[in-house]
Parts: structure tokens; C-alpha cells; sequence
């Protein structure tokens, strides 16, 4: 049973992240050996058989539930495609924040970032192979595992349109333009300052040095603001609203500098020349030189095949009453299941990779019941409490709806993700007398991811700058509902001393809503079980 990520879903790297969600998935076998009519759930195998289990499914997610403001729940959920859709600005890229703030500063007034407008569609598919093997150990003790194989796929598709970009790549010129630009205006706000000096001396409260010193204190903001500017790797176009009013303080100084006999000062700034097109922006992702350091462009991706986290388990049959010819018969027991880190973690530098495992282990502890009336009816019911234990992760620390992180805020981190609880309630009704039909209710409720850091040991710990991890937690406290329907067709009788398929299944599963970061995700099951006697009496077929 796949276990609820600890990352928040699509384009949210709180990566609860993730989270894939909680899936259900039932094992086969029989009440207890030499029993009667076989059960359409039964977690238990037949002392001295082996039971082995191939199944294959689809999952696929194309929307997410999110929290509100303030954490309130999200209502309706909302398209991946649309949380990169919309104007290309500091909401999908937070590391231009600094940029942003900085053209405020140098031309006076309040500036947002705009390179252009986004339209994407969006889609998360993975596939999932399992090959499970139980073995019956006593009548009513069953031991098992599961290894699964993933392969995932981010569909991704990207418009870039410029229109009313106020911004592009730059400035003109370079480096060396920037270089020289930026030597000129800092000669000439020194040379200001020996003027001003000169006009404060003889009276501090004179009208000249008040009005000098009011000049150069604004000619120092602009310079620090544009110094700052050029730190990024865009900068504003020269006939944008904020170039323009760049270029007018600038003459303003120049004007004012002049009539104090300083000359020099330059009157026009380094501006981009023209906004960014697709190819720029992609660039302005995955160029290491420019902050983000994405290892894979805002594109369609495709994994390898991958281990994902493998599965030991046992299962126990406490109670049952009631014989194969009865109108009512019912069983229950408990189970203790061990998920191990043997899953690679997403990674945090690719916004389209989704891992195949959480890169820590749980113990989850179950309770199973069936009971059946009659021939043709019955209901299982699961419920399972899962504790997460804690583990590392590499992970950029930042807030979980911002979708293009910075590289300087990655970091490897201690994660202790939250503890799950699980409730499956499925009836069933038997068509005839190897085939039923399925449904099926399931709730989780996932506790909220808390973070440390990883330790003195670390050297990313010793060398980063320290981060406030909480950005890390939003969103993983969630819950989850899905409905699930299926049909299953197993065999009665079967030749005594051979391997026989034992059961088909097919199963579609979908969550149908959810609080917290939760992907809508639809999910088609194939399964198919094999039995083969090991010693005793053990495979022989339950009627």
C-alpha cells in the first residue's frame, strides 16, 4: 500500500509535497484453509501456500486542492496548468523579488515585474508495476512483501507571449556597459559629496546645505537601487514605464549636479533592449549562472523505471464465526506493515520530476473486518494508523506556491513527516458465482510535515546560510476522501498440486475531495494472483 507523500503535489515543494496520496490496496487469499465459498476480500493466504500477485496501474492527476487564505480550505480544486498560467512575474519567479524591489526604488514608485504572459497545461502521470508474494505461515498467520516499479511523466505544454513585458534580458552592452555606467555615477555622487561638505561647513542649517544634502541623499538611494538592479539577470526595457522614469531621475541629478560645477554624471542607464521570448525564458530557469539552476527546462519529462518504496508485512486472522453454508459469516483480525526507504526522492532542482519513494520508513498498523449475508452480499472494512519516522531530504526552502524556487535556498533538511489515519469502507455483491462487482469509501487524515535542521554533520548545514523551514510545512497537513469501483472474477476449483490464477481485478480509484495540498488523482488497477502449494494441504482451493 503505496503511502501518503510527504510532499505537497505538483509545483508545491513544501514536496509534501507531493503528495501522492494514500492508495488502497487489498491482498487475497482465504479466511482459512479448507473454509468455504471464497471471499471477494481476504488478506489472509492458506497455510503452506504461496500466493503470488502482478498488478499494474495508471494513475494520472490533472488538478489539486489548496488551501485558501489563511489555510482555509480550497473549495474547488484548480488546474496544474493553471498555477504556471498568467503573467510571468515574481509569483512564479520569487528569486526576481529583490530585482522587483529594486526598480521600485529607482524610479520612485511601485514596479511588478511583467516579462510576459504564460498560458500551460499541465498533467502527472506515473505507472506503477507491483509483484507481491505472501506465504501462509500457521492457519491464522500470513507474512508477505511488495516491490513496486515506477516510471513517471509530467505532460507539460508552455505558450510564452511578450506582450506588455517591462522587462527583458539584459542591460545593453553588458557587463562591461553595466561596469562602466555604474563607475561614472559613483564619481559623481563622490565629487557631490565633497560639495556638500563644503556647503554644510560654515552653516549646517543653511538652505544650500539642506537642499544638498536632501540631493545627495536621493542621488545615493538611486545608486544603491540600480547597483542592486544589476544584480539580476534581467533588467527593465529602456521604453517601459520604469526605464523611463529611470532615465528622467537621472537627468534630473545630472541637472542639479551641474549647477554645483560636478559634470559626468551619466543621464542613461543600461536597459534592455528588447523582452524576453521562449527560448530566453527557459534559459532564465535551468542557466546556472542565473539563480534558479532548474536541471530540467519547464517542459514534458519523462523518468526511467525506478524502484519505489518496497512493502513487508504480516497479517493476523483474530476472530471468525460462521461456517461456508451459513447466512452469516464474518472474521476479523490485524496487521503490521513496514514501507522501507528503498524509493529515490524527486529532485528538488527539477519542477517536473516526482519521485519514486519518500526516503524514510513508516510502520503502519491495520484492523481488518468482512462479514457476509447470505450468498451474494458482503462488506470489508480497513483501518489503518500510520507512523511516518523521520528522515533527510534535499529541498528548496521556500514557500510551497511558489513554483520556480531559487537555487541558493536549497538545502538538505531533517524531515519528520505527519502521521496518517485511514478508514476503507467497500461493499460488494456477487453476480454469480466467480464474479462480483466493487465499491468502496476511503478517508485519510494526514497530520502536518515538521523540519530541523539535518545536523552539524551536514556540510550544506555548515556552510548555508541558516533558513526558516516552516515555508516547508504548508499544505501537508491534509485530508482526503476517494470512492473506488471495480469488479473481480475468481476461480473455484483448480487442479490439485499446480500454479492457477486464482483471481482478476480491476479496480478505478478517485479522490474526490481533499483540504490541504492534495492532487485530484484518478487511478486504474489490474490485478492478477497466482496460488502454488509449498508444503501440507497448504493451496488447496477455498469453495
Amino acid at each position: 500500500m503505496p503511502k501518503p507523500a510527504g510532499r505537497s503535489g505538483f509545483g508545491g515543494r513544501s514536496r509534501s509535497s507531493g503528495p501522492c496520496t494514500l492508495c488502497f490496496a487489498v491482498a487475497a487469499g482465504g479466511f482459512a484453509a479448507g473454509a468455504g465459498a471464497q471471499e471477494v476480500y481476504d488478506p489472509q493466504v492458506p497455510r503452506g501456500t504461496l500466493r503470488i500477485a502482478l498488478s499494474t496501474d495508471y494513475s494520472s492527476s490533472w488538478k489539486r486542492y489548496r488551501p485558501g487564505p489563511d489555510g482555509a480550505p480550497g473549495g474547488e480544486p484548480t488546474s496544474l496548468g493553471e498555477d504556471f498560467s498568467g503573467p510571468a512575474g515574481t509569483r512564479l519567479f520569487p528569486s526576481l523579488a529583490g530585482y522587483e524591489e529594486a526598480v521600485a526604488r529607482a524610479a520612485g514608485g511601485e514596479h511588478a515585474l511583467r516579462l510576459g504572459t504564460i498560458s500551460a497545461s499541465a498533467e502527472r502521470n506515473s505507472v506503477r508495476l507491483s509483484f507481491a508474494a505472501d506465504v501462509g505461515v500457521l492457519d491464522w498467520l500470513s507474512v508477505g512483501a511488495t516491490v513496486p516499479l515506477i516510471r513517471n511523466e509530467t505532460e507539460f505544454s508552455m505558450h510564452f507571449a511578450a506582450d506588455s513585458a517591462n522587462a527583458g534580458f539584459g542591460p545593453a552592452g553588458g557587463a562591461s556597459a553595466v561596469a562602466g555606467f555604474l563607475a561614472g555615477l559613483g564619481g559623481a555622487v563622490g565629487e557631490y559629496e565633497a560639495f556638500r561638505a563644503s556647503a554644510c561647513a560654515a552653516d549646517p542649517q543653511s538652505a544650500g546645505c539642506v537642499e544638498a544634502t536632501t540631493r545627495l541623499s536621493d542621488a545615493r538611494q538611486l545608486r544603491d537601487a540600480l547597483a542592486d538592479m544589476y544584480g539580476a539577470p534581467v533588467a527593465p526595457l529602456a521604453d517601459s514605464p520604469a526605464g523611463m522614469a529611470i532615465g528622467a531621475r537621472l537627468a534630473a541629478l545630472a541637472q542639479a549636479f551641474e549647477a554645483a560645477g560636478i559634470e559626468g554624471l551619466p543621464t542613461v542607464a543600461p536597459l534592455a533592449s528588447s523582452p524576453l521570448d521562449l527560448e530566453g525564458l527557459q534559459g532564465l530557469v535551468t542557466d546556472p549562472r542565473l539563480g534558479i539552476a532548474a536541471t530540467h527546462p519547464l517542459a514534458h519529462w519523462t523518468s526511467l523505471w525506478g524502484l519505489g518504496d518496497v512493502e513487508v508485512r504480516a497479517d493476523a486472522r483474530l476472530w471468525e464465526t460462521g461456517g461456508a453454508g451459513d447466512a452469516f459469516r464474518a472474521a476479523a483480525g490485524a496487521g503490521l506493515t513496514v514501507t522501507l526507504p528503498t524509493g529515490a526522492q524527486d529532485d528538488p532542482a527539477n519542477f517536473m520530476d516526482a519521485g519514486f519513494g519518500d526516503g524514510q520508513t513508516d510502520v503502519v498498523l491495520r484492523g481488518w473486518a468482512h462479514a457476509r449475508w447470505g450468498a451474494r452480499f458482503g462488506a470489508w472494512t480497513d483501518v489503518r494508523y500510520g507512523l511516518q519516522l523521520a528522515g533527510t531530504t534535499e529541498r528548496r526552502v521556500f514557500d510551497a506556491y511558489f513554483l520556480v524556487p531559487p537555487a541558493g535556498v536549497q538545502r538538505r533538511v531533517r524531515w519528520n513527516p505527519g502521521d496518517y489515519q485511514a478508514v476503507v469502507v467497500a461493499p460488494w455483491f456477487r453476480l454469480a458465482d466467480d464474479l462480483a462487482v466493487l465499491a468502496g469509501y476511503r478517508y485519510v487524515r494526514k497530520g502536518a510535515d515538521a523540519f530541523s535542521p539535518a545536523g552539524a554533520d551536514s556540510p550544506e548545514t555548515e556552510t548555508a546560510e541558516p533558513l526558516e523551514l516552516s515555508p516547508l510545512a504548508l499544505g501537508s497537513e491534509t485530508t482526503s476522501a476517494r470512492i473506488h469501483v471495480g469488479g473481480v472474477f475468481r476461480r473455484g476449483r483448480a487442479p490439485a498440486g499446480s500454479i492457477w490464477p486464482t483471481e482478476v481485478r480491476a479496480t478505478y480509484r478517485r479522490v474526490v475531495s481533499g483540504t490541504g495540498i492534495v492532487p485530484v488523482t484518478g487511478t486504474f488497477e489490474v490485478r492478477m494472483r497466482f496460488q502454488a502449494a509449498l508444503w501440507g494441504r497448504g493451496g488447496t482451493p477455498q469453495q
